[in-house]
């Protein structure tokens, strides 16, 4: 079965291509998921002259190529991959399902798309991104991060929004970035939450030690790792579980919305919930 499953261009332990062949249609399909994200691998060069909107450039001929893909590249979505002519992208898919990721290559690359009367774009405004603050303190015991944001946010009247993820996310560092950059959120923000960053790894468990806390942070924050990663659990006063929110709802092309994100935090502040 794994044999055939090889034959089909998915994933094996086979010795065969670990990744997904799609045509032009199920890659435009593909590619409009908010759990995607797009990877063109050609050169600069090539991608000024013309890309796939909303394509991130990561060059795979260069040998930084893993390390950059590591950065980048968010390890809970979807990697959509092209190229030119589907060589390079299917090089750069074996790469990266190799380090874990789930890809699909676009048979036929950015000639086939085209071909087929689809829009590219030479905008290249999502060519590079600038790093990212890591936000997450990997050494603290979540569930003591908790309980102290809990008792501040008691005596100031305010509840308590945990953002669970990690450094690892590239989603959840932007989520980071977008709201300390906004000054509209980071008022709501500072106003009615005591705001925290709260570290999970689910492939990563660190030892034993870390492995129990986190188990144990999942049974605190009722399983919040079902949505993926980013998620934002809203504790009332008591500690108390009142709302798991969804990030992917809250992005938009490969950030976030302003207006969904600012009525995230309307919507959960202590007032607009005691007034519910």
């Amino acid at each position: 079965m794994t044999c055939l499953l090889a034959a089909l261009g998915l994933t094996t332990a086979c010795g065969q291509q670990n990744f997904e062949n799609v045509d032009v249609q199920g890659f435009s399909e593909l590619i409009g998921n908010p759990g995607v994200v797009l990877l063109d691998v050609r050169t600069a060069s090539e991608y000024a002259e013309g890309h796939i909107a909303g394509a991130i450039l990561i060059d795979q001929g260069q040998s930084d190529f893993m390390e950059k893909a590591k950065a980048t590249l968010p390890t809970d979505k979807k990697i959509a991959v092209y190229c030119r002519s589907g060589r390079r992208s299917a090089n750069a898919a074996g790469k990266l399902a190799a380090e874990g990721y789930q890809c699909v290559n676009l048979k036929g690359g950015i000639v086939a798309w085209k071909e087929a009367g689809k829009a590219v774009t030479t905008d290249t405004s999502a060519q590079t991104t600038k790093p990212l603050k890591k936000v997450y303190n990997e050494d603290i015991n979540p569930l003591e991060q908790i309980d102290q944001a809990l008792a501040k946010a008691k005596a100031e009247g305010k509840f308590v929004i945990c953002q669970v993820g990690g450094n690892w996310c590239i989603w959840c560092l932007r989520f980071a970035d977008f709201i300390a950059n906004d000054t509209a959120i980071s008022k709501v923000i500072s106003e009615n939450f005591e705001y925290i960053h709260v570290n999970y790894n689910p492939k990563k468990s660190g030892g034993e030690e870390k492995e129990r806390q986190a188990a144990a942070l999942m049974q605190r924050l009722d399983n919040c790792g079902r949505f993926g990663f980013p998620v934002f659990v809203v504790l009332d006063e008591k500690g108390r579980v009142i709302h798991i929110q969804d990030s992917s709802f809250l992005e938009e092309g490969q950030g976030y919305n302003q207006e969904k994100v600012l009525r995230f935090f309307k919507n959960w502040t202590p007032k607009a919930v005691k007034n519910s």
